[in-house]
C-alpha cells in the first residue's frame, strides 16, 4: 500500500500554498464522474479506493474518505484507516464534514473543473451559512504532488453508423436547435462527453466504459454551426450526415477564447447546471444573457428510437448467450477463481464482431465477497470458488447496437433454505417492477417501492438504488433518470433502465438479480379502457438469461408471478 500519510502531508503543504485550510477532492474528471482514466483519477490516487463515487476531504489536522453505502465493505480493505476516517456523503455532504471541523473564516478550496455548478451552489450556500469561505482554485493540489502520474490516453473517435443510431447528425442537431429555440436561446454550450458523442454519431474505444468524446461543443443557431473543441481524433467524422449544418473541430486549447466571444456579442446562451463550475466565473458575459437549462441531448438520447430499441433487443440476445454459456461453465468446472469467471465471460463476448469492450469492470464475488456490493477482485485478492454457495456475477458489455448490464446469482453445490428464501424474495421484488403498469411521468422513487415491498415485508432491504438509466453504446449509468428513493425524474417511453433488487448477508453471501427493462406504451384491454387521462406505460424485459430454478421456492410465488417467471425463462432458451 502506498504511503498515504506522506501523500497527505505533501498535499497539505500544497493546500497551504493555495491559502486553503481545507480541500475537497471528488471522484471523477471534467467529463466523467464515474470512470475517469487513470491519469485523471485523483480520488483513487489520494484514497486508494477504486470507486465510482466519493470524496476525499482534507483539513490540516484531519482527513476522510466519504463514500456511499455500496462501498461500505470494499472500503474496509482498501483505505488506510490510520490516516483516513470513513464516512458517508449521503448522510454528511463533503462541505458539511469540513465545516464541522473548521473555524469561522476558514477557507475551503475546490477545483471548479471537477464540480458542477449545481454542486458548487450547494457548497456555497452551506459555507455562507457557516461563515466559511469557499475558494475556487486555478491549480489542483493533487496535480502538484502527483509524481508518478500515468500518461494520458490518446483518443480516436469512430463513426457510429446510422443503421444503429436511426438518426443522422443532421436530425440530431435539428432537434437540439428546436429545443434551445423553445428556451429563446441563440447558442448552447454542451459539456457532457456522452452528449457530444451522441450528437456526432461517434464513439471512442480507448476506455470502453466511457465511449464519449471528451471536449466541449458550441452550437450557434444563427449560423447553423456546431463547433467541437476536443483533442480526440475525430477525423473519421462523416460530414455527409450533416448536410444542413456546418460542423467544425478545433483544439481544446482554443475553447477559452471561444467562451470569451460571448463577452462581446449580444447572445442568449444556454448551459446546464451540470456543466463544470468553471463556467460560472468565465461566462460572466456583459453582452450576453446566460440561461441555465438542462442539456437537451440528455432527454433526447434517453428515449431510444425504434432503430435503437431493435438494436437493444438484438444485443441482449447476443449477450445472453454469452452469459448463459459462462453460467453453465461455472457450474461444471472446478478449481476456478472469481477472476477466471470474469476472463471467461470476456472471451465469450469477444466472439462477437460487434463487441466493443466491457461497459464496466466485472464484479465477481464468491459467497462473502458477494455481500460486498461493489467489490473488485485483484490479482492478490482473488477467491477460489469451492464448496457450496453463491457466486454474484455483475457484468456488462458494449456492442455497436447496445449496452448491456446483467447480474445473476449463480448457485454452486448445495443451496440452503435460507438462501432459497432470500433469493425468492429478491425475485418477487424483481417481478413486481418488471410487471408494473404506471402513468407516464411517474417518478423512479414511486416505482422503487414496488421492488422493495416484498423485502420490506420480511424486514430486510438493500443499500443501493433499484435501477439506473442505461445508454446506447454509451455510459452504462445514464442519468438523471433512474429508479431509487432519490429519483425524482419522470419515466418516459423509450427509456432503458436496470431492474436490480438485492439482498446482502454480511460475511456470508450476496444476491442481486438484474435485468434491463425498456419502457413501452401499455395497451389497455378494450374491456377496461383508460380513464387516467395519461398515457400508461409498462416495461419490456430485454435481458435474456433465465433465473435459477434450484434457488426458487415456488410456494412463495403467486400464480401471476409463476406465469411471468415461466414465460420469461422460456424466452431465454438458447437458439
Amino acid at each position: 500500500m502506498p504511503d498515504y500519510e506522506a501523500r497527505l502531508s505533501e498535499f497539505r503543504q500544497a493546500m497551504k500554498h493555495l491559502h486553503c485550510d481545507a480541500f475537497i477532492i471528488p471522484q471523477g474528471d471534467i467529463w466523467d464522474k464515474e470512470n475517469p482514466e487513470a491519469s485523471q483519477n485523483r480520488f483513487l490516487y489520494m484514497s486508494g479506493l477504486d470507486a465510482s463515487a466519493g470524496f476525499v476531504v482534507v483539513t490540516q489536522e484531519q482527513a476522510a474518505v466519504l463514500i456511499d453505502f455500496r462501498y461500505k465493505e470494499f472500503a474496509k480493505d482498501n483505505i488506510d484507516h490510520s490516516v483516513y476516517e470513513v464516512g458517508y456523503y449521503t448522510d454528511t455532504p463533503p462541505e458539511e464534514w469540513l465545516i464541522e471541523r473548521l473555524k469561522i473564516n476558514a477557507v475551503i478550496g475546490y477545483d471548479p473543473w471537477l464540480h458542477t455548478r449545481k454542486e458548487a451552489k450547494r457548497m456555497q450556500k452551506a459555507c455562507n451559512e457557516a461563515g466559511v469561505i469557499l475558494l475556487s482554485v486555478d491549480t489542483n493540489p493533487v496535480d502538484q504532488i502527483w509524481q508518478d502520474r500515468p500518461t494520458s490516453l490518446d483518443y480516436t473517435a469512430i463513426p457510429h453508423d446510422i443503421r444503429f443510431t436511426g438518426l443522422s447528425v443532421d436530425d440530431k442537431i435539428k432537434l437540439v436547435a428546436e429545443a434551445i429555440e423553445k428556451n429563446e436561446a441563440d447558442s448552447i454550450i454542451i459539456t457532457a462527453a456522452d452528449s457530444i458523442a451522441w450528437l456526432l454519431n461517434m464513439r471512442t474505444l480507448e476506455n470502453s466504459q466511457s465511449p464519449g468524446i471528451r471536449g466541449f461543443a458550441i452550437f450557434q443557431s444563427e449560423h447553423k454551426k456546431l463547433t467541437v473543441f476536443t483533442d480526440v481524433d475525430c477525423s473519421a467524422f462523416d460530414s455527409s450526415e450533416a448536410k444542413h449544418f456546418e460542423v467544425d473541430f478545433l483544439s481544446l486549447e482554443e475553447f477559452p477564447m471561444a467562451v470569451s466571444y460571448f463577452e462581446r456579442v449580444e447572445q442568449v446562451v444556454q448551459i446546464a447546471d451540470t456543466a463544470p463550475d468553471w463556467f460560472t466565473e468565465h461566462l460572466n458575459a456583459p453582452a450576453s444573457e446566460i440561461i441555465r437549462k438542462t442539456d437537451p441531448c440528455e432527454a433526447l438520447k434517453a428515449s431510444k428510437n425504434e432503430i435503437e430499441q431493435k438494436g437493444i433487443r438484438e444485443s441482449h440476445i447476443r449477450d445472453g448467450k454469452a452469459v448463459q454459456k459462462v453460467i453453465e461453465w461455472v457450474k461444471t468446472t472446478r478449481d476456478i477463481t472469481e477472476k477466471d469467471v470474469a476472463d471467461k465471460l470476456y472471451e465469450e463476448r469477444l466472439k462477437s464482431n460487434m463487441f466493443r469492450g466491457v461497459s464496466f469492470d466485472t464484479i465477481s464475488g464468491w459467497n462473502a465477497n458477494g455481500a460486498n456490493i461493489h467489490r473488485k477482485f485483484t490479482e492478490t485478492n482473488n477467491t477460489k470458488i469451492q464448496g457450496s454457495g453463491f457466486l454474484l456475477l455483475d457484468s456488462g458489455a458494449q456492442y455497436d447496437d447496445g449496452t448491456t448490464d446483467i447480474t445473476r446469482t449463480i448457485p454452486v453445490g448445495t443451496v440452503t433454505e435460507d438462501m432459497r428464501h432470500k433469493y425468492t424474495l429478491v425475485l418477487k421484488g424483481h417481478i413486481a417492477l418488471a410487471t408494473a403498469i404506471f402513468p407516464e411521468g411517474a417518478t423512479g422513487a414511486q416505482l422503487d417501492a414496488l421492488a422493495r415491498a416484498p423485502l420490506w415485508m420480511a424486514g430486510i432491504d438493500y443499500a443501493h438504488g433499484t435501477g439506473h438509466g442505461v445508454g446506447y453504446f454509451l455510459n452504462v449509468h445514464e442519468g438523471p433518470y433512474g429508479i431509487s428513493p432519490r429519483s425524482t425524474d419522470g419515466i418516459k417511453e423509450g427509456m432503458l433502465l436496470s431492474n436490480e433488487p438485492g439482498y446482502y448477508k454480511e460475511g456470508v453471501y450476496g444476491i442481486r438479480l438484474e435485468n434491463l427493462i425498456l419502457v413501452r406504451k401499455y395497451k389497455v384491454p378494450d374491456e377496461t379502457g383508460n380513464e387516467t387521462g395519461k398515457k400508461l406505460l409498462c416495461f419490456e424485459t430485454v435481458t435474456k438469461v433465465p433465473f435459477e430454478d434450484s434457488c426458487i421456492d415456488r410456494d412463495m410465488l403467486t400464480e401471476a408471478e409463476k406465469e411471468w417467471l415461466d414465460d420469461y425463462n422460456a424466452s431465454c432458451k438458447l437458439a
